[in-house]
């Protein structure tokens, strides 16, 4: 989504900006569970919604924005083709790597919680 939505000169700023927000929502995850007990079950899922309601309530408010590229019309499209899609940006190394080290990441902090 952010190669459809950012300037290509600014994309590795957007790219770390979500990077963060992984981050820091993991910390603050596992910082409601370190205080689960005194929150109670009804605490930690009211503020787990709340946090969704703010969520929300931010991304609706945002100004809408056109894709970068050019936009195409929307067509029926095969499984074959939506299963190769995923597979397309692979062939790109700068999309590897990006991959691979966020999904070396989440395994790490995923195995130490």
């Amino acid at each position: 989504m952010v190669a459809d939505l950012v300037p290509e000169s600014q994309r590795g700023r957007a790219s770390g900006a979500i990077g963060i927000g992984s981050i820091l929502g993991s910390i603050a995850g596992s910082g409601i569970g370190v205080f689960y007990r005194e929150l109670g079950v009804l605490g930690a899922f009211g503020l787990a919604g709340a946090v969704l309601v703010i969520s929300v309530t931010f991304g609706c408010c945002l100004k809408e924005t056109a894709p970068a590229g050019k936009v195409e019309e929307r067509r029926r499209t095969s499984a074959g083709k939506i299963c190769s899609s995923f597979i397309k940006p692979f062939k790109d190394g700068n999309f590897r790597w990006l991959f691979f080290t966020r999904f070396l990441m989440m395994m790490g902090i995923q195995t130490i919680g």
